[in-house]
């Protein structure tokens, strides 16, 4: 089976992951090309995942209703951002940065 790249969307279950496998499509009417996703459940055994790794999936064997895949390696580490104050009206509010780039490893 040929391996899939994509990002990780979500981690929240115990040695699962969310992978949104994105690839470009071209329309044969209008030759208009544009990006299709599609989100694939796989297996992370050591659970080393984060949310915005890039990461390369395997076929494997069915391990469950809808996991088919399995995390082989990550690719590209998210950049980790710190918490950040702002003030709003006299009153503190905390937020997450958003992700901007990435860095290579």
């Amino acid at each position: 089976m040929k391996p899939l790249f994509g990002k990780i969307v979500s981690n929240k279950m115990q040695k699962s992951v969310l992978v949104e496998v994105a690839r470009i499509v071209k329309d044969p009417k209008y030759g208009k090309y544009y990006k299709k996703t599609k989100k694939f459940m796989a297996h992370d055994e050591e659970n080393a995942c984060n949310i915005g790794d890039f990461v390369r999936l395997s076929g494997t064997r069915p391990l469950s209703k809808r996991k088919r895949w399995n995390v082989e390696e990550i690719t590209r580490k998210a950049e980790v951002r710190l918490l950040r104050r702002q003030q709003f009206g006299g009153r503190f509010s905390i937020y997450w940065l958003p992700q901007q780039s990435f860095t290579s490893t």
